[in-house]
């Protein structure tokens, strides 16, 4: 069930959330800033534009997720000491999105939709009233995705963007340290896409934070998935 936007933001609000993020892979994300826009999956793939496959793309096209784009109210990585499992590069954008005339309306899952099937409920899958959403939505909520739904597939980067956070990595890609070309493959894009004044730095950790090992851990292969431009 869509909930108006306006009222969605009032609940953040009263929630004290301030801000909004979206992970993903470098070679995505390098996609998202030449055009200067967050895409759905469906529109990447339609405009024939890189991106790295995901474990969820089948489950995104039987649920009709495949056009929309999500977004999350927590920096996952930071909150549970973790990588974030969509990808090292965090986008973090501010609340002006739910004022906007084109945005009417905001999708919110109860639960993250890879734990669906097509045997899960409409309603076991998104919050149907503004009242069941405030109630059953706190700050730390990992699986509680907002789904844009009806723009077209399309989220311009401008004027919403804060900033890009970028996991750091001992690690090298071909004698290259792994962070160093993600960063500057990072900032020529954003440069391609006229997002000159985009700040891009590296992601904070928490104390304990397992990110380091987890990258550490990974095959070559997955770990070149997330990073590689």
């Amino acid at each position: 069930m869509e909930l108006d936007a306006r009222e969605v933001l009032r609940v953040l609000r009263e929630k004290e959330i301030s801000r909004l993020y979206h992970a993903n892979s470098v070679r995505t994300s390098c996609s998202f800033l030449r055009q200067a826009k967050l895409l759905s999956r469906g529109t990447l793939v339609e405009l024939g534009l890189p991106q790295t496959p995901q474990r969820t793309d089948q489950l995104d096209r039987s649920f009709g997720l495949w056009y929309d784009v999500f977004l999350d109210t927590v920096d996952i990585h930071y909150r549970a000491r973790r990588r974030n499992n969509y990808g090292p590069v965090l986008f973090e954008f501010n609340m002006e999105i739910f004022e906007q005339e084109w945005l009417a309306y905001v999708w919110i899952t109860k639960s993250n939709p890879i734990n669906w099937n097509q045997d899960t409920e409409y309603s076991d899958r998104y919050y149907q009233t503004i009242d069941e959403f405030s109630e059953g939505f706190s700050y730390g909520d990992f699986d509680k995705l907002f789904v844009f739904r009806s723009i077209g597939g399309v989220l311009r980067l401008r004027p919403y963007l804060n900033r890009i956070l970028i996991d750091r990595s001992l690690r090298e890609i071909n004698g290259v340290r792994a962070y160093d070309q993600a960063v500057g493959a990072l900032k020529a894009s954003a440069v391609a896409g006229g997002l000159l004044e985009i700040e891009i730095s590296p992601h904070e950790c928490q104390e304990n934070c397992n990110c380091i090992d987890q990258y550490n851990d990974m095959s070559g292969q997955v770990f070149e998935n997330f990073f590689k431009p």
